[in-house]
């Protein structure tokens, strides 16, 4: 926690929808330390995930990791006008409830959703749902180029058929900017966080790949400005309390 008492130093994840409270909180004489948001761009799709979205019913279940994960692939399915009914066929995993919001667009059911993003609990309700037995059982990860998901793992160690499809690469522009703001915030800098969407959340997981959120904001206050933000944040092991800026 910041030594500072008359300031309050806020965290915030740079974007269209933290602008005017940065604004806000700046006007008021607050200081604000702005994280960068993360650039997407979609990958050149493997053989097996072009085979995916042109035969969807070539796997048992589609485990949809993040939201950018199921973006891409929406916007893949799109794109080779794939029937989104033939997702009916198949066991569909969303992690969070971001996730199942994206799919509902597209009037798809997340028929699994576990009640954290840990690698444990999303293994353990998989295997729940088919009730233990999990050999042969085909399913497709989808995921970031660099990210790799130790359920992954555990379920291949159960005799499942696992293929992890990248779909799309998440990366920062300004590297050095972002040394310098993840040493603050992991020193305690910032008294509160501030998230606004399932995005944000996303944008401290990339940053800090190798933590636990729960670990690197342990010092500061967890706040949640929209409803898929607070459900993101319990997902990830922290517990949010609704921001009010007055």
């Amino acid at each position: 926690m910041s030594n500072l008492e008359i300031k309050k130093i806020y965290g915030l994840i740079a974007g269209p929808l933290n602008n005017k409270l940065i604004a806000d909180l700046r006007q008021k004489g607050e200081e604000v330390l702005v994280f960068p948001a993360i650039k997407t761009t979609n990958v050149k799709l493997t053989e097996i995930a072009v085979d995916l979205i042109k035969n969807p019913t070539d796997f048992d279940w589609i485990i949809m990791t993040d939201v950018f994960a199921a973006d891409y692939f929406i916007e893949a399915l799109c794109e080779r006008e794939t029937d989104f009914f033939e997702l009916d066929n198949l066991t569909v995993c969303a992690l969070g409830e971001a996730v199942a919001d994206r799919l509902r667009f597209i009037q798809v059911h997340a028929d699994v959703i576990p009640p954290n993003n840990s690698d444990e609990a999303v293994f353990s309700e998989i295997r729940q749902f088919v009730g233990g037995e999990l050999k042969n059982l085909r399913l497709a990860v989808l995921r970031e180029n660099s990210k790799t998901f130790s359920f992954a793992e555990m379920l291949r160690r159960e005799n499942a058929v696992v293929e992890e499809l990248p779909v799309y690469k998440a990366g920062f522009a300004d590297e050095s900017e972002i040394i310098k703001l993840k040493t603050l915030l992991k020193g305690g800098a910032v008294d509160e966080f501030v998230f606004s969407s399932a995005e944000d959340v996303l944008v401290l997981r990339f940053l800090f790949p190798d933590n636990d959120l729960p670990e690197i904001l342990n010092e500061c206050k967890i706040s949640a400005a929209d409803e898929n933000a607070f459900h993101a944040l319990q997902e990830n092991g922290l517990r949010p309390l609704y921001f009010h800026h007055k």
